[in-house]
This record gives structure tokens, C-alpha cells and sequence, in this order.
């Protein structure tokens, strides 16, 4: 929360403290609101601390589109002021601190995809720590199929790779109960795979909304795979399910190559 806002240095003293028991980046975002050249200081000398709780701090409390807390404008317009915190911690030894730059750097994608993806080619080349932060950073791009940011990670939209017998467990799928779907996907050469599905969902408004679902990646060559996916329609605390007609599409490397409908009922 708040309190202490007329206190910068006693109080951000006082978070960097707590960090380490208790999440400190909700209450941080309000000084970087009230003071955030002070704040902006704070967090580049927390990015060299010897305490990883201090430098996921850093990282955690910039981000601009934080779950749960609130938006920090300044940083969704101008992403740039946090870049030297991400780039000292992208090769961070602590998983814990990289999943932090990851997930910061997807918000950045949301808003700046073109800087995002400037960032995980500079990354992506430095090291395998650095490129898996790189690759889990560009998670939303991948799943909108872009094609720089398929191709960071050696995944060719053009691809000469085949979707070949999807097989549908049942065409009317109860409410609450699973559809299993299969296929086999079929190489021509030595090339890189990347396997999501794409649901698109009934909706009261008649209006289908949509969603991507990661199966798996690898590198194939002239063989076939077989994937099988159960999908579960039971309803979450984040998504609600209806019944009607749904769409599923079998993507691969950002490309629809095989679709199919079916219904909820």
C-alpha cells in the first residue's frame, strides 16, 4: 500500500527489507509513481545486488503491466526507462530473477513489439540463459504467430512441414467432460517445429472468442510425429465455458495447417 508515500528512502528501505519474506512489488509502485527518477536510481543499484529477492525486485516492481497492481503509465509509454534494469539481470543466475525480466519483457510486447523483439535478438545471442529468457519473454508474440518472432527461435512459417489425419474423439463434447484430438505431423526435411492449437469458443454474444495452446517443439526431418491433446471443458476461474459450435485449429510455427469444428453440448 501507501503509507510512508512522503517518506522515500525510510520506506523503499523498509520494502527492500520485507522482500525477501513478503512480496514487496505492489507497495514499490507506488513511489515509482510519486518519484520515479528516485525510484527508477533505486531499482538500477537493487539490479546489482548480491540478493536475488533485491534484483527480482527490480525487475518484478517496473514491470508496466504488473497482475494485480496497477498500470504504471509512465512505463508503458516509455518502456526505455527500465531497459539497463532488464539488460543487467537477462542472464541473471537465478531462474527466479529471469522469469521476472520474462514476464517484463512480455508486457513490453504488448505495447512495443518492435522493441521486444530488438531485446530477445540481443539476448537470444548472448547465451543459453539469456535466449531462454528471450524465448519465455516473447511468449505472446509466439502465440500471435508473428513471424521475427518465430523466427528468433528458428521457427519457419514457410514451412514445408504437413498436419495429416486429425482425428476428433467426438463431435459433441458435454459440458464439463474432454475432447481428445490427434494428428500426425509429417516432415519433408531437418526443420524446426513449433505445435500449438487454437480454440475459438461459443460465447452468449454469438461472437466467438479465441485462445492459443502450446503442444510442443522440436526439429523434425523426413518421419512423422503423432500428438494427442485432451482438452478439458470444464469451466475455470478464469475462463467460463458454453455450449455451441466451437473451432479448433492445429498451428504450426504460427500457421494454421489443419482445422476442424465441433460442439459443446
Amino acid at each position: 500500500n501507501s503509507y510512508g508515500i512522503e517518506q522515500f528512502e525510510l520506506a523503499t528501505r523498509g520494502i527492500c527489507q520485507l522482500t525477501a519474506r513478503c512480496s514487496g512489488e505492489f507497495s514499490m509502485r507506488f513511489f515509482i509513481e510519486r518519484y520515479p527518477d528516485e525510484a527508477i536510481a533505486l531499482l538500477e543499484s537493487l539490479s546489482l545486488s548480491k540478493d536475488e529477492h533485491h534484483r527480482r525486485l527490480a525487475s518484478e516492481s517496473s514491470r508496466p503491466l504488473l497482475p494485480w497492481g496497477q498500470k504504471l503509465t509512465l512505463f508503458i509509454h516509455s518502456p526505455e526507462r527500465t531497459l539497463k534494469i532488464l539488460k543487467t539481470l537477462s542472464e541473471d543466475p537465478s531462474e527466479y530473477v529471469r522469469r521476472s525480466v520474462a514476464n517484463h519483457l512480455n508486457d513490453i510486447s504488448k505495447h512495443h513489439p518492435t522493441l521486444a523483439k530488438k531485446l530477445a535478438k540481443q539476448w537470444a545471442g548472448t547465451s543459453p540463459l539469456g535466449r531462454k529468457t528471450a524465448k519465455h519473454g516473447m511468449r505472446t508474440l509466439l502465440k500471435k504467430g508473428d513471424k521475427e518472432a518465430l523466427a528468433l527461435f528458428g521457427f519457419e512459417s514457410n514451412t514445408s512441414l504437413k498436419v495429416e489425419s486429425v482425428s476428433l474423439s467426438n463431435k459433441k463434447v458435454p459440458l464439463g467432460q474432454s475432447l481428445i484430438f490427434s494428428f500426425e505431423l509429417q516432415g519433408q526435411k531437418d526443420q524446426a517445429y513449433r505445435v500449438e492449437y487454437r480454440l475459438h469458443f461459443a460465447r452468449p454474444s454469438q461472437k466467438l472468442s479465441s485462445k492459443v495452446f502450446f503442444i510442443a517443439e522440436g526439429i523434425l526431418s523426413k518421419e512423422s510425429r503423432f500428438f494427442a491433446k485432451k482438452h478439458r471443458f470444464k469451466d475455470l476461474s478464469t475462463r467460463k465455458y458454453y455450449k455451441g459450435n466451437h473451432q479448433l485449429e492445429i498451428l504450426i510455427n504460427g500457421v494454421i495447417l489443419a482445422e476442424s469444428s465441433f460442439e459443446v453440448v
